[in-house]
């Protein structure tokens, strides 16, 4: 009996070692890296501790490789284990962020995340911790949130693309027809820039609409196989609002039906609806989808001296939060503006992508109606298509 008890024991006694060590392994640079050696010291095999620590999409994966690297940065200059951190450490690492970084509170939570997603195998259990709770509810409430400002003017852009270089649009240049139509979509749509990539050249048109979709197989940012969005989607037509061809200057559905026109003799086999400016035969890249708008965006605010250049801010991304921004601003239910962007949480609008329109942008509805988060506004319009 007093033999057979540590054989019994042993394997028990091994495993809880591993997963209890003292004197965890050493951190890694690299973010997965260190993942992988804790879940190695808990006892996982190679294999199952490499697919442990590449759980999470590759986008957040980079994510949290930088949020790492400023982590392991702030625990050498303060003499802290980073694989062996303590709440309280982790607690002065938030404060250090904020007061020292700068940082918003909605960015911090994301490095408790990443923090949360290591050190768990570790055990140390960061996100339900209620004194970091507390810590990042003072964040929010000790500071009243001021809405920022678009780094760019969307009226400048509007008026830019009415102008002659763009109108009459059958006879602009192939890359001018892609630089207004592919404007037109990301505003009118407000989707990501890789589902604005994604879309399938195959479209519905009606009187009031496009119908479009996303190529089979892709997949969006926040969407899992088991919960996935809709593939197809409608832009609303101001041919129902604006009778006059020469006011529908503006129409998001009017440029794509120039625009397939133009391609449809130019494009190869690909499903892609955008081709390369270059190469119409080959579809255009996301880098070149993300340029080409930001190019616009720069070519439109060419008229202003070289200081105020210098001021603009111009990223792509922000195209998305300028026409939630402008459709919540002309009364839109925050329900159909996160039906349109496929957001699963209320608070990404409100933290990340709710900017200050008014004075910016009041001189747009001047120049009659335009689509924006699949909403038509302007002229006091807010149709939109169910």
């Amino acid at each position: 009996m007093v033999n057979g008890s540590p054989s019994k024991s042993g394997p028990s006694t091994s495993t809880s070692r591993k997963e209890g060590t003292s004197k965890p392994p050493r951190s890694s640079s690299d973010c997965l890296q260190t993942v992988e050696r804790l879940a190695r010291a808990r006892g996982f095999s190679k294999e199952a501790a490499r697919a442990i620590a590449r759980a999470r999409r590759i986008s957040t994966r980079r994510v949290y490789q930088s949020k790492w690297e400023v982590f392991r940065s702030w625990c050498r200059a303060n003499a802290v284990s980073s694989t062996n951190t303590s709440v309280t450490q982790v607690a002065d690492f938030l404060l250090h962020l904020r007061n020292v970084r700068s940082l918003s509170a909605p960015t911090i939570k994301g490095y408790r995340s990443m923090l949360a997603s290591v050190l768990r195998h570790r055990g140390l259990d960061l996100s339900f911790n209620k004194d970091l709770q507390d810590i990042l509810k003072s964040f929010e409430t000790s500071k009243e949130r001021r809405l920022s400002t678009p780094g760019w003017n969307l009226d400048v852009v509007l008026r830019f693309l009415m102008s002659p270089r763009f109108e009459p649009l059958q006879s602009a240049s192939f890359k001018d027809l892609t630089l207004k139509t592919l404007f037109l979509v990301c505003l009118a749509t407000a989707k990501r820039v890789s589902e604005i990539h994604a879309f399938s050249k195959n479209i519905g048109f009606s009187s009031e609409k496009a119908t479009c979709s996303l190529q089979l197989g892709f997949l969006a940012k926040n969407e899992l196989p088991s919960r996935p969005w809709p593939k197809s989607f409608d832009i609303p037509s101001l041919s129902e609002i604006v009778g006059n061809e020469l006011e529908r200057v503006l129409c998001p559905v009017r440029a794509l039906k120039f625009y397939l026109d133009r391609t449809k003799p130019l494009r190869g086999q690909s499903e892609a609806l955008w081709c390369s400016v270059k190469k119409p035969s080959l579809p255009m890249s996301k880098n070149a989808l993300s340029y080409f708008i930001r190019l616009l965006i720069r070519e439109a605010h060419s008229h202003l001296s070289e200081e105020d250049r210098s001021l603009l801010k111009v990223k792509t991304h922000e195209v998305r939060a300028v026409a939630t921004s402008v459709a919540f601003k002309q009364n839109r239910s925050l329900q159909s503006i996160m039906d349109a962007t496929y957001w699963r949480s209320k608070s990404v609008f409100a933290s990340f992508y709710l900017k200050d329109v008014q004075s910016l942008y009041e001189n747009c509805y001047t120049l009659g109606p335009f689509v924006a988060a699949s909403a038509v506004v302007g002229e006091g319009s807010t149709t939109t298509i169910p």
